[in-house]
């Protein structure tokens, strides 16, 4: 069976107004044998940029490194909405399916427009859970906790779809599978709000079930490797930590967690002086105000959760305030935002060995 996928090769200077006037006709050519390239030009559009407009969201939130996969959001964000546009015997399937629940001609413009928000939405995050798959090794802990944990429960179980495996709920009204994931910002959400009541890992996966059974709009199954992140982004951001299958929850106070962030600075600092410092790159004092900037970063990220709206350049020039932007980038930016890199995954890791059972 051929598919053909739609070129993405479009102008990039094209924008397209996140309003869609024209989803109640663009949406039923898409689903025609016959669709309008000009209308399918506009959905295309439209789909990249609040597909942009999603993962910019994730940036500012704290929840995507914009660099963690090495290409730029417009080029992710196509990444993970082409499979919407996949041809199966001349037809969009994916669309057709999904649209085929939905009464255009009863539904407004701005009742689409939640509809393919939806639809979108859950491309992209099955987009970066792909991409994490296979640039993260580090989730290979917790995605053997869940697995084990999975085996114990009683409202949910394993499945392969498509080669990966997915967890999904055990009742026989589970939905159709073309409807979209659940955003994992709501279901992180749940489990932080929820976190006195639980349990360890098992205790997540009853919750991850509730949040599944309550609702009727999403699909009643997700993605392991997804509901990984989600938990390893729950227990490092709000502090709540699995120990294994079984026992209690290890605690990690916002302490403990600072203490992890200066740990890995001193072995990164310590590491990288010879490379920059002693080869005379720039001196001492300057790479000490790198790990301030890096120091601040990493607490508003996974402690107070509060300077997320500030960018590197802004973080560096609240210490040296006389630097335009233009000076930052130049003689700046690539140090600094390196050096982050290579922390955050010094401290995600030594996090990492903290929660691996004993």
């Amino acid at each position: 069976m051929s598919s053909t996928a739609y070129e993405f090769n479009q102008p990039r200077h094209t924008v397209m107004t996140m309003h869609a006037p024209h989803l109640k006709t663009i949406i039923p050519s898409l689903c025609s044998p016959d669709p309008s390239p000009e209308l399918l030009r506009e959905f295309v559009y439209l789909c990249r940029n609040i597909a942009v407009a999603y993962l910019r969201t994730k940036v500012k939130n704290g929840r995507l490194d914009p660099n963690a996969f090495g290409i730029n959001l417009e080029d992710l964000a196509l990444d993970c909405i082409a499979d919407l546009f996949e041809r199966k015997e001349g037809r969009f399937v994916e669309l057709v399916n999904y649209y085929r629940r939905v009464d255009c001609r009863a539904s407004t413009d701005e009742e689409l427009l939640g509809a393919t928000r939806r639809l979108v939405f859950s491309k992209v995050n099955e987009g970066l859970f792909r991409h994490y798959r296979d640039n993260d090794r580090s989730l290979s802990n917790t995605i053997r906790n869940l697995k084990s944990a999975v085996q114990f429960s009683r409202t949910l179980f394993p499945l392969v779809r498509n080669g990966e495996l997915w967890i999904q709920l055990m009742r026989p009204d589970s939905g159709p599978d073309h409807l979209p994931l659940i955003p994992p910002e709501y279901i992180e959400a749940r489990l932080v709000r929820r976190r006195e009541h639980q349990r360890g890992i098992r205790g997540l996966l009853d919750e991850f079930a509730e949040v599944l059974s309550e609702q009727n709009i999403y699909r009643k199954e997700y993605p392991l490797i997804g509901l990984a992140i989600i938990l390893r982004a729950a227990m490092v951001r709000d502090v709540l930590v699995e120990s294994d299958t079984t026992a209690e929850p290890l605690e990690i106070s916002p302490d403990e967690i600072r203490q992890f962030v200066r740990s890995s600075i001193e072995r990164v600092k310590s590491s990288m002086r010879p490379t920059y410092v002693e080869k005379g790159k720039f001196p001492d004092g300057t790479l000490n105000l790198y790990f301030e900037c890096i120091e601040e970063i990493l607490d508003a990220e996974y402690i107070s959760n509060d300077g997320m709206d500030l960018t590197y350049y802004e973080m560096f020039r609240k210490r040296i305030s006389t630097i335009t932007e233009s000076q930052y980038r130049k003689h700046h930016r690539v140090y600094l935002e390196y050096l982050a890199k290579l922390t955050r995954k010094e401290f995600l890791q030594s996090i990492k060995k903290e929660l691996e059972p004993s």
